[in-house]
Order: C-alpha cells, then structure tokens, then sequence
C-alpha cells in the first residue's frame, strides 16, 4: 500500500516506472504505433527504452474475461449487454 500505481494502460501503450525516479516508462506500443508517435501524444518526456515491445492482440480467453466476468455489465468496455 501507498507504493502508488505499478502499471498504466491505455488503447495506445502500456506503461510502468522507473523503480528510482518514478517517471512513467513506455513498455509496449499497440500494433500500427512508435514509441515516438507515442511520447508526442503525452505532453511530458517518458522513458523509452530501446526494448519496447509491440502488444500483442487479445486472444479469444482474454477477450472472454473481459466481457463476460471483469466487466460483465459493460462498464468500462461500453457495450451493450445482451441479457
């Protein structure tokens, strides 16, 4: 607890820190994104190391988690819910 976030998230890159100065690090970019496409949507300096991956796309597992038992009433995924 108080350690404050480990990972950032976004449609476009997932992030973490440096464990010494906490500035947010880019860790992997979505398919069809740089890391320099990347740092120019954020308006402060990241730390790009020169391993950034490319994400890799959901499977069908992880895309059933998601709307089927993490956001199963489409909170956060914005979709209708078929009942």
């Amino acid at each position: 607890m108080g350690s404050g976030p480990y990972r950032v998230i976004t449609q476009q890159a997932l992030f973490g820190f440096d464990e010494k100065t906490r500035r947010m690090k880019l860790l992997e970019v979505r398919p069809g994104f740089t890391p320099a496409k990347i740092q120019d949507m954020v308006e402060f300096e990241l730390i790009i190391p020169p391993d950034v991956r490319e994400m890799a796309e959901p499977t069908d597992e992880d895309l059933r988690l998601l709307r089927d038992v993490i956001d199963a009433e489409g909170y956060f995924l914005k979709r209708v819910v078929k009942k």
